[in-house]
């Protein structure tokens, strides 16, 4: 993991550790662009037209080509932003939503938290998706028109097992 995506990850536990508790009828988020600016966290992503995101597309369009059904189910499976998706390594009968609402509804704030870091620096960075820059990537998941960077999967997702780990060694 990079520095940056240290600091961001770091940045998102400390404002999600120091507020208030969570209800399931609010979800909102912990913090937003406003305390955790990643247009100065972060590097721009690269241009459109650079020897990186051609690259990027080279690596994109190898793994479309060899993808297995396997690989394929993951990446649907992933689409999901949500802890829940955690279960087959928690590997627990009681990790439902059902079972346990508070920790739910406290993870509904961690992914709201994700749009309202995230979604801002994408709007300004404007980096379009794979599938939107080569009509050659068809991807596997319902598309969207968002930006690619800052990858929101990748902020979530870290910021899950971030939480979660800390949550198994409290226990």
């Amino acid at each position: 993991m990079s520095y940056h995506s240290r600091l961001f990850a770091i940045s998102l536990v400390v404002a999600t550790t120091f507020t208030a508790p969570v209800f399931a009828s609010d979800a909102k988020p912990f913090t937003t662009a406003k305390e955790i600016i990643l247009l100065e966290l972060l590097p721009p992503p690269p241009a459109n037209v650079s020897a990186k995101m051609k690259a990027e597309l080279g690596e994109i369009l190898t793994i479309q080509v060899t993808r297995t059904p396997e690989m394929e189910a993951r990446a649907k499976a992933d689409a999901e932003e949500n802890v829940w998706r955690y279960a087959d390594v928690i590997n627990n009968p009681k990790f439902t939503k059902e079972n346990l609402p508070k920790f739910s509804a406290f993870f509904d704030r961690v992914v709201e938290t994700e749009g309202a870091v995230v979604d801002p620096a994408k709007d300004v960075w404007k980096r379009p998706r794979p599938h939107l820059h080569s009509d050659l990537v068809k991807p596997v998941v319902p598309l969207s028109k968002s930006g690619s960077y800052p990858s929101g999967h990748t902020t979530v997702g870290t910021l899950m097992g971030i939480v979660l780990k800390r949550v198994a060694v409290n226990r």
